[in-house]
């Protein structure tokens, strides 16, 4: 059963504008995103101050009083894991392939003690970033994950570690942490990019919770278009990352309505063409698989898109399909 359906934006758009379009419907959660990429640990910086911002937890309290789950959707580890620790410690970053070690993303993932660095700060990050739904999720870097260390060329070499694994164990890192701050709280593991296979040797704690994030597919067609050989191959790590998870918590984080990444993630904001059937098709077909939150990045369609196009994205037709569907 859907519990939960909602959008993600970047904090900054949300505004009186955005709260009141999201207030229109009755959708029920709104994540908060600060934008990715290589700078990553920059922008969580940024919407930690934007958190403490009164502005902000006005505008949040407002949500929250009318009974919407607030949820941080963050590539942290360049935030967990601060690149200007390499100074003093450089073995806890990763190797390239040439044996240097490197600050620019990721870090050395068979090093304990940046793993317990980590899952220090990520009590912290809880701190700062405490939804009220009590679900974490604390991403790694929007890059691969890969270190070339040869403690890590042998986990992967000699013990068959994949990506999934590498982020199914900083996932449980983080999990410990935020357990320091309530053991009530949980973390997803996000299927995304090179991690959409299910983690084999690398077991989830109890506390971590699916999060699927199919942005690999096409978004004009349904995902699981028989004629789609990107969304075919997308949806079709879903199976295995259920039993794996389980249904409990489980969330489908998708791209219906994403402006940001149609616009390559720059502006001016670039018009978006919507497909509402598309969105009606993959939501039956993910309540059926037994997701509990099913939610769209919804960023770059605030003021600046409806100034410059005259329009608004339909959010109420998105929230009616769930209602439609009788979820």
């Amino acid at each position: 059963m859907v519990k939960q359906k909602g959008l993600v934006i970047h904090p900054e758009e949300l505004t009186e504008y955005w709260k009141e379009r999201f207030l229109s419907t009755d959708l029920n959660l709104l994540g908060l995103h600060p934008v990715g990429g290589i700078t990553g640990g920059q922008t969580v910086g940024e919407a930690a101050k934007w958190v403490e911002d009164p502005e902000s937890e006005r505008l949040l309290k407002s949500l929250a009083d009318r009974g919407v789950g607030i949820e941080y959707e963050i590539h942290a580890l360049s935030w967990l894991l601060p690149r200007e620790l390499f100074s003093k410690y450089p073995e806890w970053f990763r190797m390239d392939q040439n044996g240097e070690r490197k600050n620019d993303y990721h870090f050395c993932h068979s090093n304990p003690l940046a793993l317990e660095y980590i899952s220090e700060r990520a009590k912290t990050a809880a701190e700062i970033f405490n939804p009220t739904t009590k679900k974490h999720h604390l991403w790694l870097d929007d890059t691969s994950c890969d270190c070339h260390c040869p403690q890590c060329r042998a986990l992967e070499e000699e013990g068959g570690y994949t990506p999934s694994d590498v982020a199914m164990g900083v996932g449980n890192a983080i999990l410990d942490g935020i357990r320091a701050f309530d053991l009530k709280a949980k973390q997803c593991y996000l299927a995304y990019g090179t991690m959409y296979a299910a983690p084999k040797k690398v077991k989830p704690k109890d506390g971590i919770f699916l999060e699927y994030a199919p942005m690999a597919r096409e978004t004009s067609r349904t995902i699981n278009d028989p004629a789609s050989e990107r969304n075919r191959k997308t949806a079709g790590y879903i199976d295995e990352l259920l039993e794996t998870f389980g249904t409990g918590d489980a969330e489908v984080l998708d791209y219906w309505f994403d402006n940001s990444w149609n616009s390559g993630w720059k502006k001016p904001v670039k018009k978006m063409t919507f497909y509402p059937e598309v969105q009606k098709a993959d939501i039956a077909f993910y309540a059926g698989k037994g997701f509990e939150t099913i939610v769209s990045f919804a960023c770059f369609l605030g003021e600046e898109y409806q100034n410059l196009y005259g329009e608004t994205a339909d959010i109420q037709a998105y929230a009616d399909i769930f209602r439609q569907l009788l979820l």
